[in-house]
């Protein structure tokens, strides 16, 4: 019976040294059938979920595909690069770091289905910690008046109107918030127009136009504001202090009778402007012209490192010359009439005036001959 039991023993020995072998076969050859015949997107554990939808919205894989950090290139008319998007986290932290939060915002309004991307400057009114919610204050087109819009973050940097009373923004619509507050720092794309450093903040749709004869400044734009042309603007002017450079809001407003060689310091790159444009400029406290769209003493810039927002909204052509001074500025010019150095500098004028015409006076009456003789008493009558 041993002997018998032996070739058995084998036999099985070697079928259980096989099995795993056919094991292996056969997984090598029944897998891809299988893996052939699933679904798209459930192909193996790394393949998990790839052909399955995002759950974030449309409209949220739109803004993501954009890379939201880069503020320029989903807004060519907005120029300035240096804005940083702004999250419920990032109005936490400099809530709990004692950090001022922005005073004015840039709102973006994506572009969706088919609709163009749009801008607009905004005045942060209040961030509710509580509610994570904004309210920023945004100016109604065709009104001088503003309306309150409350937002709530959606998702990271996008956030959707909860409430509204601007009516060109309803309910629902999506919006990013950029940090548009000025620092004394200007940013290396900023140039050089004048005596200070200025930067385009936002383009405008109209274009500039031939060029036309600006009196003594030579050839400009037709389109752009001239010496002796009135402005319409609006302003922000910022106050920059701290050894940050950390700027807060001063004053703003419009001016619809400014004078373009009114604007000091900042009349270079004013006469660069077309109506729609907006430009920061950067005013450092060594720039002793001050004068800002009207004669001294109605408006002046204050002393110190400041930020101008200017936005031409119109241009009123050789306004300069029926402009009608104020009783102040009447007042002071009289005053500096009388003032030693114009007196001596009048002075020194009309000396010059009369010297010369005793030199020309002088030459003519020393004739050499009888003709030069009756020139020159023919001149001198």
């Amino acid at each position: 019976s041993l002997k018998s039991s032996l070739p058995q023993n084998a036999a099985m020995g070697r079928a259980r040294c096989l099995a795993p072998l056919a094991m292996a076969l056969g997984m090598a050859f029944v897998m891809p059938l299988c893996f052939s015949w699933m679904p798209q997107g459930a192909q193996g554990p790394q393949g998990q979920g790839q052909g399955q939808k995002s759950p974030r919205s449309k409209v949220s894989r739109q803004i993501q595909a954009n890379d939201a950090s880069d503020f320029h290139a989903m807004d060519p008319n907005y120029l300035v690069k240096e804005f940083s998007a702004m999250t419920k986290t990032a109005f936490r932290r400099r809530m709990a770091l004692r950090k001022p939060l922005p005073e004015r915002l840039a709102l973006f309004f994506p572009a969706i289905e088919g609709r163009e991307g749009q801008s607009q400057d905004a005045r942060l009114m209040n961030f509710n910690m509580a509610g994570q919610s904004v309210e920023v204050a945004l100016p109604m087109e065709g009104s001088n008046g503003s309306g309150i819009l409350k937002l709530i973050e959606k998702h990271a940097s996008l956030w959707r109107v909860h409430s509204s009373e601007v009516p060109q923004v309803p309910p629902g619509t999506l919006v990013q918030l950029y940090d548009a507050t000025p620092n004394m720092q200007a940013p290396q794309s900023a140039e050089t127009l004048g005596a200070v450093k200025s930067s385009l903040l936002q383009r405008s749709s109209a274009t500039a136009g031939g060029m036309a004869w600006n009196g003594m400044a030579g050839f400009s734009p037709s389109s752009c504001p001239r010496d002796f042309d009135g402005v319409h603007v609006a302003y922000t002017v910022w106050d920059c202090r701290g050894a940050s450079g950390t700027c807060n809001m001063l004053s703003e407003g419009e001016d619809e009778g400014a004078l373009v060689c009114e604007f000091g310091a900042m009349k270079r790159g004013l006469s660069t402007m077309i109506p729609g444009e907006s430009r920061r400029f950067w005013i450092s406290s060594e720039v002793k012209d001050r004068r800002f769209g009207r004669p001294p003493p109605e408006r002046a810039l204050p002393f110190g490192d400041v930020v101008v927002d200017l936005t031409l909204l119109g241009i009123e052509r050789e306004a300069v010359f029926e402009y009608k001074l104020s009783d102040e500025a009447i007042k002071l010019g009289e005053m500096r009439d009388k003032t030693p150095a114009v007196v001596a500098q009048r002075a020194l004028g009309v000396g010059i005036q009369l010297w010369t015409w005793a030199l020309v006076y002088s030459y003519y009456q020393q004739p050499q001959d009888m003709d030069i003789i009756g020139f020159s008493q023919s001149v001198h009558l």
